[in-house]
């Protein structure tokens, strides 16, 4: 991307742009005044357009460079989008397991640790119960039941034989 602007350009140049001052623009950013000034003039020299007049000691934004500033302050927003939705964690599944208390400790709790380590955004709620219960009623994702596999409404599969 040889005419990808430096970010550090774009940067003050919405600053400048948005402020309309070079000296407010490098105190927000915490950069110099020459700083600012050099990256505008990278910047102007990159496009090929003059993006603000000075005068004085102060700048004015030029239509061309008003125009610019919209899409570079658009387009600086996304990549700060994207760097947020990054950097949060990613959603944990939570997954209901309702299975009989002597499955539960002897055969599936020593598993439990490897399954965690290979799928660390799934969070396992385990449920042990002597007791039938209406899955649906009771918010149960799954269970590991004995028998034929014929619950009413629930879809089974063998999973091993005593």
């Amino acid at each position: 991307m040889a005419d990808f602007p430096p970010v550090a350009s774009l940067r003050s140049f919405e600053a400048v742009a948005r402020l309309g001052s070079v000296t407010q623009a490098a105190h927000e950013m915490s950069v110099t005044h020459s700083a600012v000034s050099q990256h505008i003039k990278q910047l102007e020299a990159l496009v090929g357009v003059t993006l603000f007049i000075r005068h004085g000691r102060g700048v004015r934004i030029t239509e061309e460079g008003r125009l610019y500033a919209l899409q570079i302050r658009e387009a600086l927003q996304h990549i700060a989008d994207a760097t947020r939705m990054v950097q949060i964690k990613p959603r944990t599944l939570e997954v209901t397991l309702a299975t009989l208390p002597s499955f539960g400790c002897h055969w599936l709790l020593p598993r439990l640790a490897r399954f965690q380590a290979r799928h660390p955004q799934i969070a396992v709620r385990l449920l042990t119960s002597l007791a039938v219960v209406n899955l649906q009623q009771e918010g149960i994702d799954l269970a590991i039941r004995m028998g034929q596999g014929d619950w009413e409404g629930m879809e089974s599969r063998h999973l091993f034989c005593r």
